[in-house]
């Protein structure tokens, strides 16, 4: 193309470089498509594929730890939530969603915390969560979010996912990995994800997420705090170390200290949502402006992809405990949405009669 041909030294650079990326592409269909025990505390035997049993870990010791961590990300969520909109945040809404952010790096590790407030009627007009059929199969925005190994072909920046451990249908530790763009960084983490049920006590529902090292998950588990590593525990059970290769491209891996994702049915039969979004975590991005366009492109974006992907997702098949508890969701939000309508309903009722005395 420009007139000589490429050198020896040349050619055998690019006949390395492909040759890896083939051999790393063979290596990741090969982890994705075969899953297998590693050990015999798994509950069932069964491969990754549609509409078979999952691979569940059974740990009665940790599963109070991973509650207590529950509990410490959502009541650490709301109160920086408040800080946050009540200190020095930038502004980084849209029409269609309002977004702060707030970066502190006069101190020793930056950090940055994000506020997102969303109505989904604003975006989309139908947003449905969850839904079940007679037959077995599974539809809805819940059930995209839930399969994390599907998240790069619609989660924006997201390059690559791997499912570590799963605990039940909503309860995992996965690894994410997300570029970012302009500055071309490799964000790496390994986090814990749990989706709270909380639709029949509060109205809403939790989808909550910290990295495994934070120091929330740390102090749920009792044990010392470790440095920003792969390798630390996560209830007594060593996770992998990251997969080290040869890049143009930087990647570091920030702590996710946490983050929380609320949402309420508001009506419809659970078709409308109001929802918040709150991140708390290290900032490993330095463009301040970059960090605000980023936030600002999610908010807005975020809930039409997620219903853009549902709506064209083919319907998913599954077993018999991830359909009981996709079943007992579409129940809970459905009651939950009838609560709000009636809500609704006797708050309109109550301001005409006020209208009418006065």
């Amino acid at each position: 193309a420009y007139g000589h041909p490429p050198s020896r030294g040349s050619r055998m650079v690019w006949d390395w470089l492909r040759r890896c990326c083939c051999c790393d592409r063979r290596r990741r269909t090969f982890r994705d498509v075969f899953l297998t025990p590693s050990g015999s505390e798994a509950s069932s035997f069964a491969s990754a594929l549609d509409g078979l049993e999952e691979i569940y870990w059974e740990d009665e010791d940790g599963a109070e730890a991973r509650h207590r961590l529950c509990i410490a990300i959502s009541q650490a969520a709301s109160v920086a939530k408040t800080a946050a909109l009540a200190g020095e945040s930038r502004d980084c809404s849209s029409p269609t969603a309002k977004c702060w952010v707030c970066t502190q790096r006069d101190i020793p590790r930056p950090e940055s915390k994000v506020v997102m407030e969303i109505s989904t009627i604003q975006q989309v007009p139908e947003f449905e969560l969850i839904r079940t059929t007679p037959t077995g199969m599974v539809f809805g925005s819940l059930r995209v979010l839930l399969d994390f190994e599907g998240w790069p072909s619609w989660m924006p920046m997201c390059q690559s996912t791997e499912v570590l451990r799963r605990w039940g249908p909503g309860e995992q530790m996965v690894r994410l990995d997300f570029k970012l763009p302009v500055v071309q960084i490799h964000l790496t983490a390994t986090v814990y994800i749990s989706l709270v049920d909380c639709l029949r006590e509060k109205g809403y529902l939790d989808f909550l997420v910290c990295s495994h090292h934070s120091p929330l998950a740390t102090r749920s588990r009792g044990d010392v705090e470790v440095p920003n590593s792969d390798a630390a525990p996560f209830d007594g059970l060593p996770l992998p170390r990251s997969r080290g290769c040869w890049s143009l491209i930087p990647a570091v891996q920030p702590e996710v200290d946490y983050a929380c994702l609320r949402l309420w049915p508001c009506g419809d039969r659970g078709l409308r949502h109001q929802g918040t979004f709150v991140l708390a975590g290290e900032e490993r991005c330095p463009v301040d402006w970059v960090i605000c366009k980023i936030w600002r492109m999610l908010s807005k974006n975020l809930v039409p992809t997620l219903a853009q992907r549902a709506a064209r997702a083919p319907p998913l098949a599954v077993g018999a405990a991830r359909l009981a508890f996709y079943r007992s969701l579409e129940k809970e939000v459905a009651a939950a949405s009838d609560r709000a309508d009636a809500l609704a309903a006797c708050e309109g009722r109550l301001a005409e009669g006020c209208q009418n005395i006065g």
